[in-house]
């Protein structure tokens, strides 16, 4: 029987080389010994707090016309002698306009917090900074960076106390026209920040094939010629990394064998590397990939969500992209795309192969009904590829990158559902 990813060579009819590595400083995370996320793998902005911070409840509002809450820690009104009055105060503060922005579809944002009777709002930055000094413990550290437009990642622990303060590790940027970028930032006891360490995770103008799309993400219009095919490409490859994030930290929380976490962890630093890689392409043939935008991620989800999506985005969408990848790069005229492209091909399709592994782990813990949801949901999906085609692209792309043709896709179609799909 063919390995997975054998067969995925043998439906595209293609051969697939070795993938290349990359260079460049790297943080050292084994220096880090605490994390600021959940037993369950999951940051909670404020939760854990009130203790801290000598209150009877905190909570984060967030959203972009009536908010709602984020987080929240305590009991409201917990200890106050007029606890009518105070929940009256307590649904003033939040009603109040003003907040700060925050995340890459920015929301306004403010905390409010009640400690007897007295309730108050800080509904910026500087006045958070104020609540939280001195920021003595490496969840209040936390709080200021993610409240500042950093992204706290819980596959790996993200803080230590130092001399001078707290050290977190976060990253920031979205995009493909701006870094990715892993940052270690030091917060003092007064709130102010100093960055100690970074390093490149996805370059600007970023790239590669068909990927796995986070929910949120925001479309964008098409590119012309063989820049423009990259440059979509590209913003596809920097969008998955987000993806495989959410994945981790998901499987995290559900207790997932750690061999899908490690696996999807190791999918995410793939699709870094293939941004790097083919953002080169598209700044070669003079495109600038357009920004990833992709919206707050979704609350909780439950494992039915979870399947619903990875059958969807990973066992049809990424699996037939697996498939085109090594089509391409069989034939792709251009030395240099060809040799980007094998390697992306081999880690594209173990990416698969991971979304088949996921698949068969949540099919084991959801009742009949909801495995039967989520079958119905990949048949839709694999039938939209059906009856969607191939788009016609430039000739270039066609010859110079390796894309099939229309009438090669619906071949390769031809043999990608009965082999994987088949009843």
């Amino acid at each position: 029987m063919l390995r997975f990813p054998d067969l995925l060579r043998a439906i595209a009819l293609g051969s697939v080389g070795a993938s290349a590595g990359c260079a460049g400083h790297t943080i050292d995370l084994s220096r880090y010994d605490q994390s600021v996320c959940s037993a369950e793998g999951k940051y909670h902005p404020v939760r854990g707090l009130v203790g801290t911070l000598g209150v009877d409840y905190v909570v984060l509002y967030g959203g972009y016309g009536t908010p709602s809450v984020v987080d929240e820690d305590g009991k409201a009104c917990a200890t106050a002698t007029d606890v009518a009055a105070c929940t009256t105060q307590l649904g003033k503060a939040t009603t109040g306009r003003g907040g700060w922005g925050s995340g890459e579809v920015p929301m306004l944002r403010f905390l409010v917090t009640t400690r007897g009777d007295e309730v108050r709002a800080y509904r910026t930055l500087a006045d958070l900074r104020t609540l939280l000094q001195p920021v003595d413990s490496a969840k209040e550290a936390a709080l200021l960076l993610s409240e500042s437009g950093h992204r706290i990642q819980c596959n790996y622990l993200n803080a230590r106390k130092v001399a001078a303060g707290y050290e977190i590790v976060t990253e920031t940027g979205n995009t493909c026209g701006g870094d990715i970028l892993r940052k270690v930032t030091l917060v003092r006891p007064d709130g102010t920040t100093a960055e100690v360490d970074s390093e490149v995770l996805v370059e600007g103008d970023s790239n590669c094939a068909i990927g796995r799309r986070p929910e949120g993400l925001a479309a964008v219009g098409p590119r012309a010629g063989l820049g423009g095919y990259f440059a979509l490409a590209a913003h596809l490859e920097a969008a998955s990394v987000v993806a495989f994030a959410r994945l981790a930290s998901e499987l995290v929380a559900h207790g997932a064998p750690r061999a899908l976490v490690v696996a999807t962890e190791r999918a995410r630093r793939d699709e870094i590397r293939h941004a790097r890689q083919v953002g080169r392409l598209a700044r070669r043939f003079g495109a600038g990939p357009p920004a990833v935008v992709v919206g707050p991620p979704p609350e909780h989800r439950d494992l039915e969500a979870i399947a619903l999506e990875n059958a969807t985005e990973g066992c049809v969408r990424e699996t037939f992209g697996a498939v085109v990848a090594a089509f391409a790069a069989e034939h792709a005229q251009d030395p240099d795309v060809q040799r980007v492209l094998a390697g992306i091909a081999a880690d594209e399709a173990r990416h698969a192969e991971l979304s088949w592994a996921v698949d068969a782990w949540i099919q084991l813990q959801l009742e009949p009904a909801a495995r039967a949801r989520v079958a119905a949901a990949r048949d839709a999906a694999v039938q939209r590829l059906l009856e969607d085609g191939a788009p016609t692209m430039p000739a270039e792309v066609h010859s110079l990158a390796g894309y099939p043709t229309p009438s090669e896709s619906r071949q390769i179609l031809e043999r990608f559902v009965p082999a994987l799909f088949a009843a």
